[in-house]
């Protein structure tokens, strides 16, 4: 496995909603010239942290979207920092974009969707390597400048309100704009650093479902194309020369899975992986195939010409999680 572009990584466990866990790694030579990945450091902040977005906002949930319950004596607030979907370097010395994803109790709230630029200072001699700070928070509007909301419920935009938004991967282009892909679409999105509106990626319709819902059973049933409920496009990734930006599907679409009824989950090893130019053309598709059936992918990093590092786990967590791996893969000789 050759990293040698990969000078250095940040590896990202979102635990829920209520914290988030940063890792922070660096690849170096070992004795025999091979690559290794060397732990630097962990920090930690907590989804309850208030960000920088002035909302005081209370949520109460919406009845009927989300299975999660409300932990006793917990409230949440539009201005909590939350679990963090992604990371991207902004290009600007020590500063990070993190991303959160819908909000608290699985899009049950119509929370306000954004992106946090964060500072992560390094210092490997220091006791404790990494120090974080909270520098802005940045809010995502639609074309109408509308903010997007994470409320599953928010099927189609109206004059007031806009549609739903799942924010997933986030890459930075070279003119500081920012690409973020969405769960709910799936879509991709390009915005500014201030959080307007620039263009959206054409997505084929064989990647949307026809007939969207609020949750699994209300959407998965009733739906023979398309992605997976709350399977979309998870991780974006931009290549080394900036031409072509590649989405990468959680898990196989409807069509590419196999059920025993409508009610049965889908279940299947294909997972797409789409291109795109940045004037919004579709490109190629690839196929990363998972080493099982109840996999599914999360992350992808450009590491060089056509070669992408894959974050490929199970679905359990702790000591129950039995396969959680890099993956290096490769579009060369793809066919």
């Amino acid at each position: 496995m050759s990293i040698s572009k990969l000078t250095k990584a940040i590896c990202l466990l979102a635990v829920g909603f209520l914290s988030s866990m940063w890792t922070m790694c660096t690849a170096s030579a070992h004795d025999n010239g091979k690559p290794v990945i060397r732990l630097v450091g962990v920090g930690n902040i907590t989804g309850d942290t208030r960000d920088l977005s002035g909302f005081d906002e209370v949520f109460v949930p919406a009845e009927g979207t989300s299975d999660d319950e409300i932990p006793e004596g917990r409230s949440f607030s539009n201005d909590m920092f939350g679990g963090i979907s992604a990371i991207a370097w902004t290009g600007e010395k020590d500063l990070y974009w993190m991303l959160p994803d819908r909000g608290p109790l699985d899009g049950a709230v119509d929370w306000t969707c954004r992106i946090e630029k964060v500072r992560i200072a390094v210092d490997g001699k220091n006791s404790s390597p990494i120090k974080m700070d909270l520098i802005a928070t940045i809010v995502l509007h639609d074309s109408r400048g509308i903010p997007f909301t994470g409320l599953a419920s928010a099927f189609e935009a109206t004059e007031t309100n806009t549609e739903r938004l799942d924010p997933e991967g986030i890459r930075v282009l070279d003119s500081g704009n920012v690409l973020i892909s969405d769960e709910y679409g799936p879509r991709v999105i390009e915005f500014t650093a201030s959080g307007d509106f620039v263009q959206e990626l054409k997505v084929p319709n064989r990647y949307l479902v026809a007939n969207p819902g609020v949750s699994k059973p209300t959407e998965n049933t009733k739906n023979v194309n398309g992605r997976a409920s709350t399977r979309g496009m998870e991780g974006l990734v931009v290549s080394t020369d900036g031409n072509l930006f590649f989405g990468l599907m959680q898990s196989p679409l409807l069509q590419d899975s196999f059920r025993e009824t409508m009610d049965s989950t889908p279940v299947g090893l294909n997972c797409r992986m789409p291109s795109f130019d940045p004037r919004s053309n579709f490109g190629a598709e690839f196929v990363y195939q998972l080493d099982a059936e109840t996999n599914k992918l999360n992350e992808v990093l450009n590491c060089g010409p056509n070669q992408f590092v894959v974050i490929e786990r199970d679905g359990e967590v702790g000591e129950q999680a039995g396969f959680k791996k890099l993956m290096l893969i490769s579009t060369k000789h793809a066919s």
